[in-house]
């Protein structure tokens, strides 16, 4: 059985790489941890007080949010989490999708106009799960997530 695999949504700009639920729950990493992950830190680690001495800039960032895997890829191979934006190349028309994490679970835009739509309006929309989607799905390419803020 795989892992469940998470990322993490910095202040709604930032994504850190991922983790799985057995490092975070059999090394108890913390969310300092994961920050510091995002850090181009040069410095040794103060094996005292166990973290890092600089100043890190997202000292004051908080996670806004969890992304969880969804246990898909795309076209080439970049796995595929809450918040993904897919985009599809259809004879030069480029369609995208949103991919969120609904009460049943993984889900997808049905329409396009529902792609400019916050999730939470829209009312139309596909799980995952279905045979059919896993194999269209890979014509898909992730292109960004809905959740980062500009």
């Amino acid at each position: 059985m795989k892992d469940t695999k998470f990322k993490f949504l910095i202040d709604d700009k930032i994504i850190t790489a991922s983790y799985t639920l057995n490092d975070i729950m059999s090394k108890g990493i913390t969310e300092e941890d994961i920050l510091c992950s995002i850090e181009d830190c040069s410095c040794s680690l103060n094996e005292s007080c166990n973290h890092c001495e600089c100043s890190p800039k997202y000292e004051n960032s908080t996670i806004t949010r969890r992304l969880l895997f969804s246990g898909l890829k795309d076209i080439d191979g970049v796995e595929i989490y809450d918040g993904a934006i897919l985009e599809e190349d259809r004879l030069g028309i480029k369609l995208f999708y949103k991919v969120w994490l609904s009460s049943g679970g993984f889900v997808i835009n049905q329409f396009q106009d529902d792609y400019k739509k916050d999730i939470e309006k829209i009312n139309f929309y596909s799980p995952l799960a279905d045979m059919q989607n896993k194999g269209w799905l890979i014509n898909l390419k992730v292109v960004g997530n809905h959740y980062i803020k500009e």
